[in-house]
């Protein structure tokens, strides 16, 4: 990256996925707005994707990944009109820290957080839990890094407190991604059942013949999963970099799979 990244061979692709904090709603202890918008305003997706991961990797405050789908009118990205969902605030993540601890009736609480066992993974754990344990009074994380294919499993199961986990889409629409929240879908991580937010979704999936209206509608359903509900709390979006020499042509980058290689040629 350091090397590359700001000569004319560096090309970075977004990939078409959100990773962020996921928390199980099955559960009494972490299926609580509180405790979800204290991390919200916690972490600092800046400081994670620049100091952190230094991988290319966007910060990222919302489920639905940039380059998925654009304002039908103006042809701005979602993310763009959506803006930033939490920026980080200290006193506002303490304030809803508090809250959290009130209703619960305990001083203090302790959850596990779940990571795919990979070095970037286990940056962002061990700064996530840092932040938390630095900031919020009588918290203890226990951070958990194993392979994918059992955070999978466990996630399937409600195994988990909070997991780092994010959900790759193959179609450039905003309505697959903000899935991920609907009663009753497949991949539905955190088992999120709220009927408003369902109400938005079913009401996006009427309105295909207006797509301004739709637009809005998904733009509404964005801000109620990740801010209002805050139901995810997006961290970053991974980008795919490339390194291309000047004496290949034809290449171009794809948020939904790999460059096409027959595609490129020897200039």
């Amino acid at each position: 990256m350091k090397t590359y990244k700001n000569t004319k061979y560096y090309h970075a692709t977004p990939q078409a996925v959100v990773r962020g904090i996921y928390f199980n709603e099955t559960s009494d202890k972490t299926n609580n707005q509180h405790l979800r918008q204290a991390f919200g305003y916690l972490i600092d997706r800046e400081a994670i994707t620049s100091n952190v991961m230094n991988d290319g990797s966007m910060p990222q405050s919302n489920a639905v990944p940039k380059g998925i789908m654009t304002n039908p009118i103006t042809g701005a990205d979602f993310t763009k009109d959506a803006g930033t969902q939490f920026k980080v605030d200290k006193k506002k993540a303490q304030s809803e820290w508090s809250a959290y601890l009130q209703s619960i009736g305990k001083n203090n609480a302790t959850f596990t957080m779940t990571f795919d066992d990979d070095s970037t993974s286990r940056k962002v754990g061990a700064y996530i839990q840092y932040a938390a344990e630095h900031t919020f009074k009588g918290i203890s994380i226990n951070t958990k890094y194993v392979p994918h294919s059992q955070v999978v499993s466990e996630v399937l199961k409600q195994d988990f407190d909070m997991v780092n986990i994010g959900l790759s889409v193959n179609v450039p629409d905003a309505a697959y991604p903000l899935a991920i929240g609907k009663t009753g879908y497949g991949l539905n991580f955190s088992k999120v059942s709220d009927k408003t937010y369902d109400g938005y979704l079913t009401m996006a999936a009427t309105q295909v013949s207006d797509t301004k209206k739709r637009y809005e509608t998904l733009q509404v359903a964005n801000e109620y999963f990740t801010k209002i509900k805050a139901y995810m709390v997006p961290i970053y979006q991974p980008v795919t970099a490339n390194v291309v020499t000047d004496k290949i042509g034809g290449f171009k980058g794809n948020s939904f799979h790999s460059p096409a290689y027959q595609d490129m040629y020897w200039k």
